[in-house]
Parts: structure tokens; C-alpha cells; sequence
């Protein structure tokens, strides 16, 4: 039943298929990255409280520090649905490694969707050195 209301959520291009693990959330992730040529993972964020607010925001951070895939996190706040208009965020550092390891043209290409990006920068930089990096941002995503 709940595979099915999921399903309802993507194109009929998009494959999915679901398994269940008794793993370590961290760890196991990225086992079941490399064994499944995973390209993405989603993580939900439950509306917990006290100690299992405690676990669930530790595995979360964990996984977002050891991950080695791209993560997409959903917060239990919000109504699922396909993609229409995809914000990616940049502190303008590492742009290239960054954009190098998530194929966002097939993200955007899959979903038909609308990418909107959102620069932030430190007041510190320089004007020039911030106008270089735009300028090199908007020439990979163009």
C-alpha cells in the first residue's frame, strides 16, 4: 500500500523498487550505495521529540558526514511531490567538486524541472574575487 502512494510521486520513466535491511543506518548506506550503484540518497526527517529526536538527528548528521553519495533530506513538515522548480545553494567554495559529484542535468531532465540558485557569500570577500566566482558558477550550469 505505501509503495504504491509513493509510486503515485514519480514519472512512470522512474524505476523503484524498495528493500528492507537490518543495518546501522550510517554504515549501511553506503554499502547498499556501492552494491546498488546508487545515485542519490533521500533521507526523511521525522517529527520526533527527546531521545528519539536525539537518534534520529545523530544518524542524520552522521550520514551527511560520511555519506558518498548526494543527499536529499525531507523534513516531515512538508507534502511530497514530483519536482517542478529544484534550488541548489552554493557558498561559492569547491563549486566544481561539488557540481562534479551530482549529475543535476539528469535531475532536472527526469523531473522536467526549473533549476533557481542561491549564492551566498561572506561580506569578507572581495567584490572581484565574489564576480569570478559567479561568473565560473553561471559558465558550468549555462
Amino acid at each position: 500500500a505505501w509503495f504504491d502512494q509513493i509510486r503515485l510521486l514519480f514519472p512512470p520513466q522512474v524505476e523503484l523498487t524498495h528493500q528492507m535491511e537490518d543495518v546501522d543506518l550510517p554504515l549501511g548506506v553506503n554499502d547498499m550505495c556501492k552494491s546498488h550503484d546508487i545515485d542519490l540518497v533521500a533521507l526523511g526527517i521525522t517529527g520526533q521529540t527527546g531521545f528519539a529526536k536525539i537518534l534520529v538527528g545523530s544518524n542524520a548528521i552522521t550520514l551527511m558526514d560520511i555519506c558518498i553519495k548526494p543527499m536529499l533530506i525531507v523534513s516531515h513538515k512538508v507534502n511530497p511531490a514530483i519536482p517542478k522548480n529544484v534550488l541548489a545553494t552554493t557558498d561559492l567554495k569547491e563549486v566544481d567538486r561539488k557540481l562534479d559529484s551530482f549529475n543535476l542535468d539528469q535531475v532536472l531532465d527526469t523531473f522536467n524541472a526549473q533549476l533557481y540558485v542561491l549564492n551566498v557569500a561572506k561580506k569578507e570577500g572581495s567584490a572581484a574575487d565574489l564576480a569570478q566566482e559567479l561568473k565560473h558558477l553561471h559558465e558550468r550550469l549555462d
